[in-house]
């Protein structure tokens, strides 16, 4: 839910949401037009841990 666009996490009676939402959307994006993915990693009380992966292109030997 966190990637979709507009959309925040966090307790609406105790946080204040900060921002528009659109950060992991756009990051997703990017990191998807170069053939990468972005994913997250969470436990309830323990934190995030977002990580990113991207193909990589190894030059022919001349």
């Amino acid at each position: 839910m966190i990637f979709e666009k507009f959309r925040q996490a966090g307790d609406a009676l105790t946080d204040k949401p900060q921002g528009t939402g659109l950060g992991l959307p756009i990051s997703r994006q990017i990191i998807a037009h170069f053939g990468g993915r972005l994913w997250v990693q969470s436990k309830a009380g323990e934190g995030a841990t977002f990580s990113f992966a991207l193909p990589l292109s190894v030059p022919e030997k001349s």
